[in-house]
């Protein structure tokens, strides 16, 4: 059968039925167990514990070199580990990621099993990476995450969903910021990346000196307050980071909501987003209408002439976003920008994230259209396999 014609099949099977293929038709065995092991994703959220599952997957890995090198891209661990996480795939993760050679994304939920992957010393080189502590009583730095980024220079794409960086890679990055970086010292972490996923701090961190183009900030991290430990908004105004900011093309922010206070970068870089082409903005899209102090994040808008879309996701709201609510977000950005040509506001519904699409000329189309816009999220728990 064509090579052709094989690659059209397997292109309508989901996973379960590549399974069955694989076992049933020998002539498909090999290309259904390639594409079978090309991309393997584990659901990182669940309420029964997936670790079984992935330690089987390891295992078959460490038995089979053909399949192990297969593997691309890889998302596993789990965003609520149980303490210490799941004793066989902690036994057998590090010598099963050492048999995947041509890994090249790698998603990773939970400090023991980011602890036992030993990335800093294995025999591929990411592109890709997602590291998330994601326990809110875990609030330790992620342990060795210097040397592994160091194993990494390729990466292009690099999330890290923790609260605090170690020690050393925070001074390793600093003095990059202050120009003790030359020929005779260490090279630049990460030079090749453009896209950083992480909490503000982490952003203001890794800007400088490399050319970022999509980004997504979480908030304030434990570096984002001054010497005497207030909200430092100022911090963003460093010179290096000016000049990194006509870099970024698409920006996804969570601002900060505590009572009545608000802390979003938004309003004090929006001046220099000089590239800027896609905006999000996930936060209550009743707040951010509502909100009427002189910082209004929305208000904003008008300083960034470049924008071609925005999104306004609400996440987490208790009660439903109404069609009112709709119009109002609709109606506050166009006064804002009144040539914006794209406008999306993101609802949740059940367990998905739809959005509402507004097109200058066409008014606001009521049927829903799907996830991937052109904001596109950066949300964990979208990440179910």
């Amino acid at each position: 059968m064509p090579l052709e014609l094989i690659e059209a099949i397997l292109d309508y099977l989901d996973v379960p039925n590549l399974r069955r293929t694989l076992r049933t038709a020998r002539f498909l065995r090999y290309p259904s167990e390639q594409r079978l092991y090309h991309r393997v994703t584990f659901p990182t959220y669940s309420t029964s514990d997936p670790g079984n599952v992935q330690a089987r997957f390891l295992d078959t890995i460490l038995k089979n070199d053909r399949l192990a090198q297969y593997v691309i891209k890889l998302v596993l661990g789990a965003i609520t580990p149980r303490e210490g996480g799941n004793a066989k795939v902690n036994r057998i993760l590090g010598q099963a990621m050492n048999k995947m050679i041509n890994l090249k994304q790698l998603d990773i939920y939970g400090n023991p099993y980011i602890a036992h992957a030993h990335l800093d010393s294995v025999p591929f080189s990411l592109t890709h990476l997602v590291i998330s502590t994601q326990v809110m009583s875990d609030l330790e730095p992620v342990p060795g995450l210097l040397p592994i980024l160091q194993a990494h220079p390729d990466l292009e794409e690099l999330a890290l969903d923790c609260s605090d960086f170690p020690d050393d890679l925070v001074s390793t990055l600093k003095e990059g910021h202050k120009g003790l970086v030359s020929e005779e010292s260490e090279p630049i972490l990460c030079p090749n990346l453009k896209r950083f996923d992480g909490y503000d701090e982490g952003l203001r961190l890794f800007l400088p000196m490399r050319k970022i183009e999509s980004s997504t900030t979480m908030g304030p991290g434990l570096y984002y307050t001054d010497d005497d430990g207030n909200i430092d908004l100022v911090g963003w105004l460093n010179p290096l980071l000016i000049q990194s900011y006509q870099h970024l093309r698409v920006l996804e922010i969570w601002p900060k909501r505590e009572g009545n206070i608000v802390v979003c970068c938004l309003p004090t870089i929006a001046p220099y987003l000089t590239s800027l082409k896609h905006l999000q903005i996930v936060d209550d899209i009743r707040a951010l209408v509502n909100q009427s102090d002189s910082d209004h994040i929305l208000s904003s808008l008008a300083r960034i002439p470049t924008l071609e879309s925005i999104t306004l996701s609400s996440l987490g709201v208790d009660s439903g976003i109404a069609m009112m609510d709709i119009r109002d977000a609709v109606r506050h950005v166009c006064s804002a920008l009144p040539d914006i040509p794209q406008v999306f506001v993101g609802v949740e519904e059940g367990s998905k994230l739809l959005f509402y699409r507004y097109v200058r000329g066409e008014g606001i189309q009521t049927d829903l259209v799907g996830q991937d816009v052109a904001c596109r999220p950066y949300t964990r728990w979208l990440q179910e396999g």
